[in-house]
């Protein structure tokens, strides 16, 4: 079985910041419309992943997948590197 791989507190800021700004410049998100669900590491360790539900699919006020997204953030450089939306 393989051990999970979870980021250490000074990470998740880093991740939570990353998500953040791409959240804001790319989607123009607002803070107080989404949280943030931590998934740890990516099988191969690359990335980190993160959920990022919005208050909309929450609420139910969203049809079909919704606006919430997956986010994989290098590891090394504390980008966003794939978005994956929800089927």
């Amino acid at each position: 079985m393989d051990k999970k791989i979870e980021p250490n507190a000074a990470e998740r800021a880093e991740i939570d910041a990353a998500a953040a700004v791409y959240l804001g410049a790319g989607k123009k998100w607002r803070p107080a419309e989404y949280r943030l669900e931590h998934r740890g590491a990516s099988k191969d360790g690359n990335y980190w992943i993160v959920v990022a539900v919005h208050a909309d699919d929450e609420a139910g006020l969203s049809p079909g997948g919704g606006k919430s997204l997956e986010l994989w953030i290098d590891r090394q450089t504390k980008m966003v590197m794939k978005e994956l939306g929800f089927q």
